[in-house]
């Protein structure tokens, strides 16, 4: 009991990630060794289940759960409160947005590469605290189910039993009273559809995959020149990079050469523009990303974790390929 309310508040008394994922595991918590957690992060559950690559920012507050599972690649902001008795479920690549309040007196499931996209999200699965025995219709608890590839805008509030669909966007402050249609986009006061997908999506051409990954790219390496890689242009579409005097290479690709599924020392980033990832990667070191399919595999070197991330603040989100 003691180590366990040690480990309760082990930011506050070990800032180091290390060592509060160690606390966490002795109380209990699986955690991946690539989570990063922030300062000041309470974590009460009585289980959780956070994976690989996942970062619990600074002054978060988890509480008494029944069961928690972060997945990979999902990041938790700066202040969020995930809080009840019951079960919350977050996929993978999600992101729950700083001062996010995710309320768990009953059931929250939300599916992968889904985002609360902005600062002070609020999900309820209770109503107004009022005598239920009495009538009152506006007491109610019920689960609320967020699925993949949702967007919810700044300041918008779900409420209790809501489920909203696969790639629907709720507009910035919207209040969400009841369901919202998969591949939708709702906003107002009770939010109401405005859209369907067929209207705010178009069908990319080949010149415009072209354009969006040169752009990607440039982005790419001007974040790792800021964190000081050195950063050689070989040619329009293949890249080298340094790191205190580590090499790795970046190519822009149409067709995947023989060279790169074979055993080599240099880490390497291969970004697809149209081929299918490879079958088998087991003998190389190179990092595969299908860009318009947003998959990836073999993503284990630094260089393709960090890519992967920085993908991930552009609203690219990768699943891993089998």
């Amino acid at each position: 009991m003691m180590l366990r309310r040690i480990a309760a508040h082990a930011s506050y008394l070990a800032p180091l990630p290390a060592i509060s994922r160690w606390l966490w595991r002795r109380s209990g918590v699986r955690v991946a060794s690539s989570v990063t957690v922030g300062r000041h992060v309470t974590m009460l559950a009585q289980k959780a289940d956070i994976h690989q690559q996942a970062h619990i920012g600074d002054d978060v507050y988890i509480g008494q759960l029944h069961s928690l599972i972060i997945g990979s690649y999902t990041s938790i902001g700066l202040g969020a409160i995930i809080d009840g008795d019951a079960d919350c479920s977050i996929g993978n690549n999600c992101f729950i947005a700083p001062y996010s309040n995710i309320n768990v007196r009953k059931s929250v499931s939300i599916g992968d590469n889904v985002a609360l996209g902005g600062a002070h999200v609020q999900l309820w699965t209770h109503g107004a605290w009022h005598e239920r025995f009495g009538g009152d219709k506006l007491a109610k608890f019920a689960p609320v189910t967020i699925e993949k590839d949702a967007w919810i805008g700044t300041g918008s509030i779900i409420l209790p039993g809501v489920v909203i669909g696969n790639s629907a966007v709720v507009g910035a402050g919207s209040v969400v009273t009841h369901d919202v249609p998969a591949h939708t986009l709702v906003s107002g006061s009770p939010a109401r559809v405005r859209k369907t997908e067929s209207d705010y999506r178009r069908q990319l051409e080949a010149e415009d995959l072209q354009q969006l990954a040169l752009e990607l790219v440039g982005d790419f390496l001007s974040e790792l020149t800021r964190r000081g890689y050195v950063v050689q242009a070989d040619t329009g579409e293949q890249w080298t990079v340094a790191d205190r005097g580590k090499r790795s290479r970046i190519f822009l690709l149409r067709h995947i050469p023989d060279s790169l599924l074979e055993p080599h020392t240099e880490p390497t980033l291969a970004l697809l523009l149209g081929p299918s990832l490879p079958d088998s990667v087991q003998a190389c070191s190179t990092a595969f990303f299908d860009l318009p399919g947003r998959r990836c595999k073999n993503v284990h070197s630094s260089l393709g974790v960090r890519f992967r991330k920085f993908a991930n603040q552009y609203w690219i989100r990768f699943n891993d390929a089998a």
